[in-house]
């Protein structure tokens, strides 16, 4: 489609929309594994999806650190380590958010997959400005770290929120 004199500014929302898609769907897979098999159905479910996004989250930084250090672009200090650090929040705060959502019901779970599923897209989609040369690489970091600390402040305030409520269906099952 490039080739053929298309925008890469549309073919990158497309791929984005599947990075956001498929990392979303496979973080909620071991949750919703767990909360199948969980005995209680309570409020350990955003403290679940809370280590497996850390999980994911290491992970992927892991990979990531290993390919930048073959490549010689990995540094301790510098912009690489300030965005995985912000990209292991972000996971963490998107399990949270599942977990939780999983834990309220279907409800909540068609509002929160999406939500996280548009703010991985877009942090994916902003690296096509530093391609273009539109922004700089720090600016683009600035900005997924203030992504991040932003799905990881809706986490906290909607895990607080519904600490206070009885969960829906959240009731111990008989064993």
């Amino acid at each position: 489609g490039l080739k053929a004199g298309g925008s890469i500014f549309k073919y990158s929302i497309i791929s984005s929309l599947i990075t956001g898609l498929c990392q979303e769907i496979l973080r909620l897979i071991p949750i919703l594994f767990l909360f199948i098999g969980w005995k209680r159905r309570s409020m350990e479910l955003p403290l679940i999806g809370l280590f497996v996004g850390l999980g994911f989250g290491l992970g992927e930084s892991w990979g990531s650190a290993a390919g930048m250090v073959s490549f010689g672009a990995f540094s301790v200090f510098g912009w690489s380590i300030f965005e995985r650090i912000f990209a292991i929040i972000f996971h963490i705060a998107s399990g949270a958010l599942l977990g939780l959502a999983l834990g309220r019901g279907l409800k909540m779970m068609i509002l929160i997959l999406p939500l996280t599923i548009f703010f991985r897209s877009l942090s994916v989609y902003l690296a096509v400005f530093v391609q273009r040369r539109i922004i700089d690489m720090a600016i683009l970091e600035i900005l997924m770290a203030l992504i991040s600390l932003l799905v990881a402040l809706l986490a906290y305030i909607l895990i607080k929120k519904y600490k206070m409520k009885d969960p829906a269906g959240n009731k111990p099952r008989s064993s």
